[in-house]
């Protein structure tokens, strides 16, 4: 029963859910999944402590040779600087464009949907794919280190989701009694009330690939790939790890999701340094993404 209630309180806690009363038919399938993720990822989770046991210094290389990567605070400054310009630009024309009427035959919540999507996720893996080309940086030198094949990152990404599962599930069930002991009740992001209103469509399938696929491809480029290595050559790689996950927390602006989102992000930031390529953290953030889709569609 402690198990059930543990994936119970992750259920409630993905990203963006409120929590609430729910229907038990309704998490039964939750319930399973996250049951088998907990008791593969538990396995995984002995099996790389082990690891870690009888090879420390594997770490010790792998944190050296991130930090040698070109990323700077400089790199960092730039892209905030330019996205920052860019936002402002966007919606300023946006709302220049909406004074004339013109936009009028559009609901006004998706349209901030689709501009906020280009400013910010869109933006960002251009910003960062031009600053590469700008300063010469190639892929392998920015993002990936070695000779790791797609196939195996994605392996890697899918083990290294599973492996955190067991962690999340603990952490987010403790801050979801923490919520309700302290008298906060949870609710929903924004922008799951409007996916749960949304009906198949354009705009639905839309949301569904900005949350799967863009936003964790900008988000790990930006967070992983860029600052981590940057802050780390300034302070630490520990500190780094710190830092950069309570941004990564506190940038998606919801209470209910800040300890969930802060150990996860602590998750991607050691998948990043271990297997040295951007892609492992990007497939664990689509995986946890569309996992969580999944849980508030099915438990409405």
């Amino acid at each position: 029963m402690m198990l059930a209630g543990w994936l119970l309180g992750l259920a409630m806690q993905a990203p963006g859910y409120g929590g609430g009363v729910v229907d038990m038919e309704q998490v039964r399938p939750v319930l399973l999944l996250y049951g088998f993720l907990f008791s593969l990822g538990l396995a995984l989770d002995i099996y790389l402590l082990v690891r870690f046991i009888q090879q420390p210094a594997v770490w010790v290389r792998k944190i050296n040779r991130l930090l040698w990567r070109p990323w700077g605070l400089a790199d960092v400054l730039f892209i905030v600087l330019v996205l920052a310009v860019m936002h402002l630009f966007v919606l300023g024309i946006v709302r220049a464009v909406q004074a004339t009427g013109w936009l009028d035959g559009f609901e006004e919540r998706y349209l901030w949907v689709v501009v906020h999507s280009v400013v910010l996720h869109w933006a960002v893996i251009v910003v960062v794919l031009l600053r590469a080309v700008y300063r010469n940086i190639s892929w392998q030198a920015g993002f990936s280190y070695g000779r790791a094949t797609p196939g195996s990152d994605f392996f890697k990404g899918l083990a290294a989701y599973v492996a955190a599962v067991p962690v999340l599930v603990f952490y987010a069930a403790m801050y979801h009694v923490w919520l309700q002991w302290s008298g906060h009740e949870p609710a929903p992001q924004d922008a799951v009330r409007l996916f749960a209103e949304l009906e198949a469509g354009w705009m639905f399938f839309y949301f569904i690939f900005l949350a799967v696929v863009v936003a964790p491809v900008a988000e790990e480029l930006l967070f992983r790939g860029i600052l981590l290595p940057a802050l780390g050559r300034r302070w630490g790689m520990g500190a780094a790890i710190m830092i950069s996950s309570v941004l990564f927390a506190f940038m998606h602006f919801h209470v209910p999701s800040l300890v969930p989102l802060f150990v996860f992000s602590i998750a991607l930031s050691l998948a990043y340094v271990y297997t040295e390529s951007i892609i492992v953290p990007i497939v664990m953030h689509m995986l946890f993404n569309a996992v969580s889709l999944s849980v508030m569609m099915l438990i409405g």
